[in-house]
């Protein structure tokens, strides 16, 4: 997965290399946050070898132990409105819109 990433973002950048690139963290899912948790850290070091930004806003679905907090989850993969809300006020700081558009 890193690997692929990172030969990802590389296509990215020689194609639009005046562009910004934002990296988010996967979303943790159920008797699977230690795993995510592992790639999410491999992504964390990926952006900071090739100078991108990084954020995880997955990181507030899960509860103190580690795990999904199941309150945002329709299935333990598939975020509800809760867990969308959640995620969306965390991309919020990343995000512009463009004059026109909503």
């Amino acid at each position: 997965i890193i690997s692929g990433l990172r030969l990802l973002i590389q296509a990215i950048k020689i194609r639009q290399s005046a562009e910004s690139i934002l990296l988010m963290g996967i979303f943790p899912r159920r008797n699977q946050e230690e795993r995510v948790a592992t790639l999410n850290e491999q992504m964390v070091q990926l952006t900071g070898d090739e100078n991108i930004v990084y954020t995880n806003p997955g990181i507030g679905l899960l509860n103190d132990s580690g795990k999904i907090e199941e309150k945002f989850f329709t299935d333990g993969l598939h975020p509800n409105k809760k867990g969308y809300d959640l995620i969306g006020k965390a991309l919020k700081p990343y995000l512009v819109v463009k004059e026109g558009k909503k």
